[in-house]
């Protein structure tokens, strides 16, 4: 979006008070390869005309309005640029699975390109309800990290020591496991598993799938 920001007018060149424009109010630096100084943009207030923003580089003098779209992305908080996936993994790669939800105990395992359940009953698996399940595991994102570094009175706080839903997949590197520990707590729904420091808010959306 910086790359391709262009100027829409030049307001003025040479402004004897920058506060009129709201000047400064954000500034964005980008720093370019080989260039020792980083550019800086400068932003201004919305111009009540238009709605496009008062602007200008910190190595000129002259004030100009950029386009209003650019607003968005000024507006984004960390939060919106973090990766949100607590563990991404290859679904096609998973051999084993176990899930315990409430009252619910199943086991099963992958052979060649088919699942088949093993307990409680040893049968021939929807192999399409086995895929969905894990695809929701993959896809799991972050509504809210509650925790960067899950300490033990944070998983008993959210239930997480003793969930209500336990799904543990055995990966292709060898003796690898991941469980994903479940609860929902007040209406939301916590998500942390064996092999990542956080805890997650994640959609309920999840609990169906389950």
């Amino acid at each position: 979006d910086f790359s391709s920001l262009n100027i829409e007018r030049v307001v003025e060149e040479e402004p004897a008070d920058l506060d009129k424009y709201g000047i400064p109010k954000k500034e964005v630096s980008l720093f370019i390869k080989d260039k020792e100084e980083p550019v800086k943009v400068i932003i201004g207030m919305e111009n009540p005309l238009d709605k496009k923003l008062f602007a200008k580089r910190a190595d000129e003098t002259r004030v100009v309005l950029i386009p209003s779209h650019i607003k968005s992305l000024l507006e984004k908080q960390v939060f919106d640029f973090r990766e949100k996936k607590i563990f991404q993994f290859k679904t096609d790669e998973v051999k084993t699975m176990k899930l315990r939800s409430g009252a619910i105990h199943w086991e099963a395992e992958k052979e060649e390109e088919d699942w088949f359940l093993k307990k409680p009953v040893e049968s021939l698996a929807e192999k399409s309800k086995i895929t969905s399940l894990l695809s929701s595991l993959s896809d799991l994102e972050a509504k809210e990290f509650v925790s960067e570094a899950k300490k033990d009175e944070e998983t008993k706080e959210y239930a997480l020591d003793a969930p209500e839903h336990e799904i543990t997949l055995e990966l292709p590197l060898e003796n690898q496991a991941v469980t994903f520990s479940i609860n929902k707590k007040e209406d939301k729904v916590y998500v942390t598993t064996s092999l990542s420091s956080k805890i997650i808010e994640v959609e309920d959306s999840i609990l169906e799938t389950i």
